[in-house]
């Protein structure tokens, strides 16, 4: 009975560590995301600026 709650106890922190992994994977690709649109713009920016 004692390995089987240890079994329960691993599934549970296994789950919550791969909910915690996606959540940390989405706020990646999102950050990643967002600064190559940033960088466009500022560099369209720039051109824009430069090119007056």
């Amino acid at each position: 009975m004692a390995s089987e709650s240890g079994k329960s106890a691993a599934s549970f922190v296994l789950l919550v560590n791969v909910v915690l992994y996606l959540i940390v994977i989405v706020i990646a690709a999102w950050a990643v995301n967002n600064g190559i649109e940033r960088s466009r713009d500022i560099v369209r920016n720039w051109v824009e600026l430069n090119s007056l």
